[in-house]
């Protein structure tokens, strides 16, 4: 789950719930197909996807439809109640769902045996030295991260606030979040340099979502909880004149709201061979 992905005052789960919507709508169904269909064509039957911060499953069960094949998956996150969460809502799939923190424990993960590994909302709360962990192992293994935030939040109309609050964002964005300093927005272009540097094969689609007056609902909810997110850190700036002002434009159905994400798509090097 990305560090903007989890509004502050509200449950991890409620959230993953509410955003899923707007993941789907947004991700690129481009790179999930040519995802599935590399692992499709060499299947092997002791092997397993596995989704990294699974959540409560909402990644595996975009995925999932877009098999020909039906393949086990394995979701690995650290927050139990969100675990319990996907072994509901996925009942009828084929998967599993373990309890691991990824921060420490990456080495349990099965990767080497996987047949292919993909994540969501996720790569931008880890930090340069996670990610190079995971490089490494990634390396011959098709992988596929979706909604990796990827820039600031854009306002239109702007207020003469939005960059000062971006800052303040941005500083929690790229604080400890249990791996170490995160990388923020800058997670997608490094790890796809190191994986290019293996040899693999990178592609990335823009993910962003784009709020307009038909997601109202969503837009209050983020101005609110951002506004809650800057006072804490900052409140001399004078937040709620801003929280005031983004609420009428809502009202008046003029504000767009950008929320930058990209999708990215490695493929091994043998690809080109094959």
């Amino acid at each position: 789950m990305s560090t903007e992905s989890q509004p502050s005052g509200r449950e991890p789960s409620d959230w993953l719930s509410l955003r899923a919507q707007y993941d789907a709508r947004s991700r690129s169904v481009a790179l999930a197909e040519q995802w599935v269909t590399y692992w499709q064509e060499q299947l092997r039957s002791d092997g397993a996807v596995i989704d990294l911060a699974c959540g409560t499953g909402t990644n595996l069960r975009f995925l999932q439809p877009l098999q020909k094949v039906d393949t086990s998956w394995v979701g690995f996150d650290n927050d139990s109640r969100v675990i319990d969460l996907a072994r509901e809502q996925s009942a009828h799939a084929n998967c599993e769902f373990i309890e691991l923190n990824l921060a420490d424990q990456l080495r349990a993960v099965p990767i080497d045996s996987a047949i292919a590994v993909t994540t969501s909302a996720f790569l931008d709360m880890t930090s340069v030295s996670w990610l190079d962990r995971l490089a490494t192992r990634l390396a011959s293994k098709p992988f596929l991260a979706a909604m990796t935030a990827s820039g600031p939040l854009q306002f239109l109309p702007t207020d003469p606030l939005d960059a000062t609050i971006g800052d303040q964002l941005a500083i929690h964005q790229t604080s400890d979040h249990g791996f170490g300093p995160s990388i923020g927005v800058g997670a997608a272009p490094y790890l796809a340099d190191r994986l290019r540097g293996q040899g693999n094969e990178i592609t990335i689609a823009d993910s962003s979502w784009r709020l307009t007056a038909a997601d109202a609902d969503l837009q209050r909810f983020l101005v609110k909880s951002i506004g809650r997110r800057v006072r804490g850190m900052s409140p001399a700036i004078g937040i709620d004149r801003w929280i005031s002002n983004r609420m009428d434009q809502i009202d008046a159905d003029e504000l767009v709201l950008t929320v930058p994400h990209c999708d990215l798509l490695s493929l091994p090097a043998d690809r080109r061979n094959r």
